[in-house]
C-alpha cells in the first residue's frame, strides 16, 4: 500500500510539473507573437521587413534580387556602418524597418540630431537633404539667421519659387517642427516628409504618401512625430 501511494503522489507531481510546462509555453507563444516586440527568428523578421518596404515603394532600384538575399546584404551593411548586428540594434518592428528603411537614400534621411552651431549651416544642409527625396519638391536653402549661440534660428528657405521660414528655439537639439514648416510651404510632390523617432530620436525622415504612412501605423506600429504633419 505505501508503496502504491507514493507512485500514485508521484504521478500528479509528474502531471503538475507537465501542465505548469505547458503553460509557460503557451504564455511565450502568445508574448512572441506581439506586433511590436523583438524578433524571435532575426533572418526572417528582416525579409518579412524587406518585403513590406518593397511593397510600399522602397529598394525600387533592385527589383531583380529576392528578399531574403537583399536582406541579408542590408544587414551586413547596418552592422558595418553601426558596428553592432541588426538584431541587438532593433528591439521593436518599426526600429528593424527604420534601420532597413534608412539604406535607401533616395526615401530616407537620417538628419544630425544635436549640437548645431552658427556657420555650419546644418539646417540649411538638412533643408537640402529634404528636397533631394524622392516625391517631394526642391527646397532651396537660403539662410540660418542666428540671434545668439543660444538661438533662436531663422532658417529661410525656398520651393516652388516662394520664400518661407522657420524658427529653431533651441539649437541645442533637432526641431522636428522644420519638417512640418517644410510640408506645410509645399504644395506639391505626391509625397510628404514623415518623422520618425523609433530610434531614440526625432530626425530619421522618410518621403511617404498618405497611403503608404497609413500601412506603417497599421501593420508594422509605426508612429509618426505629429510636429511633422
Amino acid at each position: 500500500m505505501i508503496v502504491a501511494a507514493f507512485a500514485a503522489v508521484t504521478a500528479i507531481v509528474i502531471y503538475a510539473l507537465v501542465l505548469v510546462r505547458r503553460r509557460r509555453g503557451s504564455v511565450a507563444s502568445r508574448q512572441g507573437s506581439a506586433p511590436n516586440e523583438a524578433p524571435a527568428n532575426a533572418a526572417l523578421d528582416a525579409v518579412r521587413s524587406v518585403r513590406f518596404l518593397r511593397d510600399i515603394g522602397f529598394f525600387a532600384d533592385d527589383p531583380e534580387s529576392p528578399d531574403d538575399e537583399l536582406a541579408r546584404r542590408l544587414e551586413q551593411r547596418i552592422e558595418d556602418e553601426w558596428g553592432a548586428p541588426l538584431a541587438e540594434l532593433a528591439r521593436t518592428s518599426p526600429q528593424l524597418d527604420v534601420l532597413i528603411a534608412l539604406q535607401d537614400e533616395r526615401r530616407s534621411y537620417r538628419a544630425p540630431d544635436e549640437y548645431f552651431y552658427p556657420g555650419e549651416d546644418s539646417f540649411l544642409e538638412i533643408v537640402e537633404r529634404c528636397g533631394a527625396l524622392e516625391g517631394l519638391p526642391r527646397y532651396t536653402p537660403l539662410a540660418e539667421e542666428w540671434t545668439s549661440t543660444d538661438g533662436p534660428v531663422e532658417v529661410r528657405f525656398s520651393v516652388e519659387g516662394r520664400e518661407s521660414a522657420h524658427t529653431v528655439r533651441d539649437p541645442k537639439y533637432i526641431d522636428p517642427g522644420l519638417f512640418g514648416s517644410l510640408n506645410a510651404a509645399a504644395s506639391g510632390g505626391s509625397r510628404r516628409l514623415r518623422v520618425s523617432d523609433a530610434l531614440g530620436m526625432p530626425n530619421v525622415v522618410l518621403a511617404l504618401t498618405d497611403s503608404e504612412t497609413e500601412a506603417l501605423v497599421s501593420h508594422r506600429g509605426w508612429v509618426f512625430h505629429p510636429a511633422a504633419d
